[in-house]
């Protein structure tokens, strides 16, 4: 209220100085006198209401979106698929922010359908091959990176129901009577001549007969026994233990698609239901077809055993028939009883993976290229025959006796101009494990050379390309080195890319036998030995608690020099750290190479920034051992 009073004063007086002022400037100069008034006392009152002011909104904005290009990019099915030959697989495609999919096939087979988001991939109708199917989501903004999985296709695989159980158990109502019976057809069979011929006896209401793993032939009795909890009777008393049977294992298959069999009446008009399992009896809950009315010719038919647990099979085969359905009987015939499906190929892979993983966890092993090798040179300045077999004595005088190359044709500078043969030096220096390298998958000499490479016993792999993917070869030309050195050394084969890019859906965890990453700390800003274990550590672990497969580190260290903080000391205390943790690895690297360098030199030959690369050794590029070479393995 003061400050109300105050302000009413300033602008009465203000109003009296704009008259006096107005007065003087017409030339009209009037002489009165001003009587003072009082300055008005204002009382609140209702008649006269105070407005308050309004406070002014400052809106909130409120921040739109960047536009970016789509993200979280994933396919279903994702990683790698196994398929049969002449089958067919939808695929789908999700990101965030898309406007439209791109969709490409590496390998055999065809896509078909495409729909945006979604595509039909239809496998070769006969032989085996692989395919990537690789998708890129776009919108206005850009694109995502490709999203890539593997399509194993193989050949259908069978195994006969005959190899594995015989129709061994006949089930009927409790009586004396036996309803169904069997016997040998040499006549009109769909193939061959041992199909079996069926009676089923009405009066009982109900027949069964199934076919059971010959370990319980010893049980079948001559008469029915009751089942419990069952109102029916049984030609066999159940045996002790366990009488099942892994059909997966007994036919090698890595997968059981389904039940094949064929079937015709005897006149026709015959109904009958068939299965496998039993509600109570493994596999449970098995699976059936419905009633299917019987033709006298022969008809395949099939029952869908997807998802369906076949390790432990007690039940393989049955068949049931009913009076409802057969009031005059059935007689009917089976023949080509088989399960089919296919031969995981990875499987024996994935053994010989472990046995190389146990391999690289009994040696002691480093990665090597010779000492006079220089591939910036025109032209390139090769190692002699000498020079490796020095380097390899070296390396066997520290211990290690594992070796990792990175090429497997390396021309040799002697006079004869052959093609150095270092898993025969290596042999003769007295390694006892090696994985041959392939630097580059698309080189046909280089390939042969490696399988010429898998005469020798020392041989234990191959990692075919080195950070190279989508940089010097593409996924497609990988694979497809990659499965022909598979096949034609019997050897297990992987490949090597940072340890980053196996995070998430990458295709190189389905191609490899075994996970084979470069992890550097030094790249991930660690240079301190207890901080660089400590992330080595870590990122193994991660990367280990998510693989089917076995997981080794290619190349992990610490450069002893070309940036601050890293010295041969440090490298050493980096290595006797390491030791003492679970990590699976092979040393980076055996010597000093002087060629490597990050970017290109300044006019003076002086780099601008750190320069590590020349630096990775545990001995010097003359050969001579750093602090690291002699404390890493045991000594021999």
């Amino acid at each position: 209220m003061q400050k109300l009073r105050h302000r009413l004063a300033v602008q009465w007086r203000t109003l009296v100085l704009i008259l006096l002022l107005t007065t003087g400037l017409t030339g009209c100069r009037p002489t009165f006198t001003l009587t003072p008034t009082a300055t008005p006392t204002l009382e609140p009152t209702s008649q006269i209401p105070i407005a308050t002011p309004t406070p002014t909104v400052t809106p909130t904005l409120v921040p739109t979106a960047t536009p970016s290009p789509p993200g979280n990019l994933v396919t279903d099915p994702a990683g790698k698929v196994t398929m049969e030959v002449g089958k067919k697989i939808a695929v789908r495609a999700s990101a965030t922010g898309t406007e439209r999919y791109e969709w490409k096939l590496q390998g055999d087979g065809l896509i078909s359908d495409i729909k945006g988001d979604a595509i039909l991939y239809i496998a070769p109708v006969e032989g085996s091959g692989t395919a990537i199917v690789t998708v890129t989501a776009h919108n206005a903004q850009g694109a995502s990176p490709p999203t890539s999985f593997i399509i194993n296709v193989l050949p259908i695989a069978t195994v006969r129901l005959d190899a594995l159980a015989m129709p061994l158990v006949w089930i009927s109502p409790p009586s004396n009577k036996r309803l169904v019976d069997l016997e040998g057809s040499p006549n009109d069979c769909h193939s061959g001549s041992d199909c079996l011929r069926f009676t089923y006896a009405p009066g009982g209401g109900y027949g069964e007969l199934q076919w059971r793993p010959l370990c319980i032939a010893s049980a079948i009795s001559p008469t029915l026994s009751p089942i419990p909890d069952w109102p029916f009777y049984a030609a066999y008393v159940e045996p002790e233990g366990d009488c099942s049977i892994d059909v997966l294992k007994a036919g090698n298959l890595g997968e059981v698609s389904r039940l094949v069999f064929w079937v015709r009446g005897d006149k026709g008009g015959e109904s009958v239901k068939f299965g496998i399992g039993c509600p109570d009896v493994e596999p449970i809950p098995g699976r059936s077809t419905e009633n299917i009315t019987l033709q006298p010719a022969w008809e395949r038919r099939e029952i869908d055993l997807a998802d369906l647990d076949l390790t432990k099979a007690t039940v393989l085969f049955r068949w049931c028939a009913t009076d409802v359905h057969n009031l005059q009987g059935a007689v009917f015939y089976l023949d080509d009883i088989q399960f089919e499906g296919v031969k995981e190929a990875k499987q024996p892979h994935q053994s010989a993976g472990q046995n190389l993983a146990d391999l690289f966890t009994r040696l002691c092993w480093i990665a090597y290229s010779p000492t006079h090798f220089d591939p910036t040179t025109t032209p390139v300045q090769w190692p002699s025959e000498k020079d490796v077999r020095e380097d390899l004595f070296v390396l066997r005088s520290a211990g290690f006796n594992g070796l990792l190359t990175y090429g497997s044709s390396y021309a040799s500078r002697d006079a004869s101009g052959q093609m150095l043969d270092i898993p025969k030096l290596a042999q003769e220096a007295g390694f006892e494990g090696m994985i041959v390298g392939v630097w580059d998958p698309t080189d046909e000499n280089e390939l042969q050379a490696a399988e010429q490479a898998s005469l020798y016993p020392i041989v234990a792999g191959y990692c075919v390309g080195n950070e190279g993917l989508d940089v010097r070869y593409d996924l497609e030309t990988l694979v497809s080195a990659m499965h022909r050195l598979r096949r034609t050394t019997g050897k297990p084969v992987s490949t090597t890319e940072e340890v980053h890019d196996y995070y998430e859906n990458s295709p190189l965890w389905a191609i490899s036998d075994w996970i084979f990453p470069n992890a550097h700390p030094y790249f991930s800003g660690h240079r301190d030995p207890r901080e660089a274990v400590e992330w080595t550590e870590a990122v193994f672990e991660t990367l280990d608690s998510v693989s089917d497969k076995p997981l080794i580190f290619k190349e992990v260290g610490l450069p002893s020099g070309g940036d601050t903080d890293l010295s041969e000391a440090n490298q050493a205390q980096y290595y006797q750290l390491l030791r003492e943790t679970d990590v699976t690895y092979v040393v980076f690297e055996a010597f000093d190479a002087p060629w490597k360098h990050l970017g290109q030199p300044k006019p003076d030959g002086t780099y601008p920034w750190p320069d590590p690369e020349p630096h990775w050794g545990i001995f010097t590029s003359d050969r001579m051992p750093k602090e690291a070479a002699t404390s890493i393995c045991p000594l021999p």
